[in-house]
């Protein structure tokens, strides 16, 4: 029997099971609850380590001034932040999807910081965009940050 002869649905099926398998599964979507309430955890228990290790090693921090930190910068805003305040935030997502490697979540805080020195409590209000990338292993990293100010503020 010739592959002339075969009919066009055996054909399909053979051509399909001797592929090669060109594209590598997209990883497990990630659990955003997990996540969010991993970082306010480091950032009210002021654990630098664990807050650092949140971040891909290319991530960047926006700050509602607009400015940026990244690489060295990031740890030296977290140093300056857990020696300044002492942080109660709560985060409450409206948007979360997530595509191949990449997955955003946005949504808006309201934060109380009490100054370390005098014991002063500031309130703070606005939205955050949080971008992550899977890493290949079974986490998911901060790449992109993004946190803004309500009018007024």
């Amino acid at each position: 029997m010739t592959f002339r002869r075969l009919p066009y649905s055996v054909l399909l099926t053979l051509t399909l099971l001797t592929a090669p398998r060109i594209h590598a599964q997209s990883p497990p979507g990630p659990d955003f609850n997990v996540l969010r309430k991993s970082w306010v955890h480091c950032l009210e228990t002021r654990d630098l380590q664990a807050s650092l290790a949140a971040y891909a090693s290319d991530a960047t921090f926006t700050n509602p001034d607009g400015t940026h930190a990244s690489g060295k910068e990031l740890r030296q805003l977290y140093e300056t932040v857990f020696k300044t305040f002492r942080a109660k935030i709560t985060m409450t997502p409206r948007a979360s999807e997530f595509s191949g490697n990449l997955a955003y979540e946005g949504g808006s805080y309201d934060e109380t910081v009490t100054l370390t020195g005098s014991g002063e409590r500031k309130h703070f209000q606005g939205d955050y965009l949080t971008v992550y990338r899977h890493t290949g292993k079974a986490n998911w990293l901060i790449v992109q940050q993004v946190w803004t100010a309500a009018p007024g503020k």
